[in-house]
């Protein structure tokens, strides 16, 4: 609906989006949900869909737009497929308490 009354808005959304996904990718190590390889392998991927944004964004096509939907349609599974294969392996121990409790029945 955005993009039939607002195309111009549709753009700049897709635009911001995009780039937003190097930031939020860039954070996932931070707050530790990944290790810092996700960073490096993710990287390509959120460039190039920054990259078929900024097209978009400039050209405004129904060319443009195909290609950065084409995209998108692969951009997020292949981001939770880095995700888990990069995930952060935390202790075995993480999950366990260090005081044991011992519990009396009476």
């Amino acid at each position: 609906m955005c993009s039939v009354v607002q195309p111009e808005m549709c753009k700049r959304v897709a635009l911001r989006h995009s780039v937003g996904m190097i930031g939020l990718c860039g954070l996932a190590p931070v707050i530790g949900l990944t290790d810092w390889t996700f960073v490096a392998y993710s990287l390509p991927l959120n460039v190039y869909l920054s990259y078929l944004a900024w097209n978009f964004y400039r050209k405004g096509d129904s060319n443009s737009s195909r290609k950065l939907f084409r995209f998108t349609l692969g951009h997020i599974p292949l981001l939770m497929v880095l995700m888990i294969a990069c995930k952060k392996l935390g202790n075995k121990d993480e999950g366990k308490s260090s005081i044991s409790v011992e519990s009396t029945v009476t």
